[in-house]
């Protein structure tokens, strides 16, 4: 894959994201886009001083922006990690 201007590749990432339905992993973004999953980290980094964007062990979310909406995921994922 060719490598791609590092701001179309964080739209396209925020693309992905908007419509996932379920996490999705750095690695899985790293394919898409061509990228190192350690170039994702740091493209997540840039984008989450602008979107709301979860970090979870199962891979990134983008999510409601809304502070109850936003708690209630937290409280959700939250509890689903205690039960591993």
């Amino acid at each position: 894959m060719e490598k791609i201007d590092g701001k179309i590749r964080r739209n396209h990432i925020l693309d992905i994201l908007k419509n996932a339905n379920e996490p999705v992993s750095g690695s899985a973004l790293a394919k898409q886009t061509g990228v190192s999953r350690q170039v994702i980290v740091q493209d997540i980094t840039l984008l989450r001083t602008a979107y709301p964007i979860l970090a979870t062990a199962k891979g990134y979310l983008l999510y409601p922006a809304t502070e109850k909406k936003c708690r209630k995921i937290f409280v959700s994922i939250s509890k689903w990690s205690r039960s591993l």
